[in-house]
């Protein structure tokens, strides 16, 4: 018990430490000038440092395999990608529109910029995990600092209603959007705000982590989440269910930071295809009957032509009963079959279907 007060002590105070960074940065400078510390050490670059300290300690304590894989992963993409690569070599992005300002690699989350258009994609192939569980400095802290709180998530009928609150962030997410192409003293002062009330809110849920568990921006508040979800339930993503196996233990909807009521889902629909599943795989990874299975892209009829032709053997040749691949001297087809089968583990994070052992569930 002790342990764990300090755990969340610690946690909170990383929490206070990436927020003052922010607020040093972007506002110290007119709001409270004295109070102002010139460092990088102090800026936007506080959250990473968060991140990639509170990941080493998740990774060492963490005692769920698939789990600490995942975590490893997203703290050293988000510690590379939002830490070292804009820090030592800043990159610009194409965009399409009038964007505000020239969006700095990778802008997975300015709209118009040419990685969102590519998350986008990936996120409609392989589901909302492809950020919201692998590659997001927000998921980083919530993930790393915030683990201390994650059984204070809000669950029950109510909190499940709530969801609903993320709907006016998603049509903020696609008027920004629209807006691009729509240049004026309206579209920039939309910009302005956007910019500043959607960082705003996001800071200021760190506070509230205590009482509503670790995932609450994510959950109710967040524009690209609320956005990656409708994309990832129109695309391939799902977590397929046998009912018949199921004990409706709840073990599944226990480990769930997002209070998704996984038991009544699979039994009304079959699967988990809702705009709040983040994919992060631990219901699956919890269920003692082994009955909830990831699906994406390569679960599809698409999916299985791609691997087979990625698959094929040298020469291209039919395999017996059927599948076929491009010729192997056809120019570029084997390095494109290796980008393709590449992207595919990368994308989804490599997820796998195997079970912990009884000992390793959290």
């Amino acid at each position: 018990r002790r342990a764990s007060r300090l755990a969340a002590a610690a946690g909170m105070a990383g929490f206070a430490f990436a927020a003052w960074g922010w607020f040093n940065e972007f506002w110290a400078p007119s709001l409270w000038p004295a109070a102002h510390v010139d460092s990088p050490l102090v800026s936007r670059y506080s959250e990473v440092l968060v991140i990639a300290a509170f990941g080493l300690w998740r990774v060492r304590v963490e005692r769920n395999a698939p789990t600490r894989r995942r975590v490893a992963v997203l703290v050293t993409l988000v510690t590379l990608l939002w830490g070292v690569i804009p820090w030592l070599w800043p990159l610009v992005e194409p965009a399409v529109g009038a964007v505000p300002w020239p969006p700095g690699f990778p802008a997975v989350h300015v709209p118009g910029a040419l990685t969102w258009f590519v998350w986008l994609g990936l996120i409609f192939l392989f589901g909302r995990r492809v950020d919201c569980s692998w590659c997001c400095p927000c998921v980083g802290i919530r993930e790393t600092a915030g683990a201390p709180f994650r059984e204070r998530t809000l669950k029950g009928p109510w909190a499940w209603a709530m969801r609903h609150a993320k709907w006016p962030f998603l049509a903020a997410h696609v008027l920004y959007f629209a807006l691009l192409f729509v240049p004026g003293e309206l579209a920039t002062s939309y910009f302005t705000l956007f910019w500043t009330w959607v960082p705003a809110s996001y800071y200021a849920s760190f506070f509230l982590v205590p009482w509503t568990g670790n995932r609450n921006f994510c959950r109710y508040l967040c524009p690209w989440g609320a956005t990656y979800g409708v994309v990832s339930t129109l695309g391939f993503f799902r977590i397929e269910a046998e009912v018949d196996r199921c004990r409706s233990c709840g073990l599944c909807e226990q480990v769930c930071d997002m209070g998704v009521p996984v038991v009544r889902l699979i039994h009304e629909r079959g699967e988990v295809r809702v705009p709040d599943c983040v994919g992060c795989g631990r219901c699956a990874e919890a269920c003692p009957t082994d009955v909830l299975h990831l699906r994406d892209v390569r679960d599809s009829r698409l999916g299985r032509l791609v691997l087979d032709w990625t698959r094929a053997p040298a020469g291209g040749s039919c395999a017996a009963g059927g599948s076929c691949g491009l010729p192997a001297d056809q120019p570029g087809s084997q390095p494109m079959k290796a980008l393709i089968s590449m992207s595919g583990s990368v994308a989804s994070g490599a997820v796998s279907d195997a079970k912990p052992t009884s000992s390793s569930r959290r």
